[in-house]
């Protein structure tokens, strides 16, 4: 009896790091998950801030391709691509794709942002006004 007690016990501690591990592991995946729907969120609302003239770049705003896109070679280069395309898939953390459709330069410069530029620190940049 003793016995089987002792492999249940170890049994029981060999499984118990197993379900732990799988517990912190999609704890961890939530939070990426969260955390990077929180950041599209904030690019969404940086790109209206922009959009308003209500951001630290002031009131010049044009457009994002004058501001943002013209101010970056590699997005120069990539946007005009998936403007050809007519649509991007972005895959979020937790495995889910979303298709975006974008019909110009200017759409694929706000989207950009709002799905990678903001959290790249990137900063729209207007040139000054006459």
């Amino acid at each position: 009896m003793k016995k089987a007690l002792a492999i249940a016990g170890i049994l029981a501690l060999s499984i118990t790091p197993t379900a732990s591990f799988a517990n912190l592991a999609r704890q961890t995946e939530d939070r990426q998950t969260e955390t990077r729907q929180n950041e599209i969120a904030a690019g969404e609302q940086f790109a209206t801030m922009y959009e308003n003239g209500r951001s630290l770049i002031g009131t010049n705003w044009t457009t994002w391709t004058e501001c943002y896109v013209n101010n970056h070679p590699d997005l120069i280069s990539e946007l005009p691509r998936w403007v050809w395309r007519g649509e991007i898939s972005y895959t979020f953390p937790d495995g889910t794709d979303q298709i975006f459709f974008v019909g110009n330069l200017e759409q694929a410069g706000r989207l950009h942002y709002v799905l990678y530029g903001y959290v790249e620190r990137r900063i729209p940049n207007c040139p000054a006004r006459n």
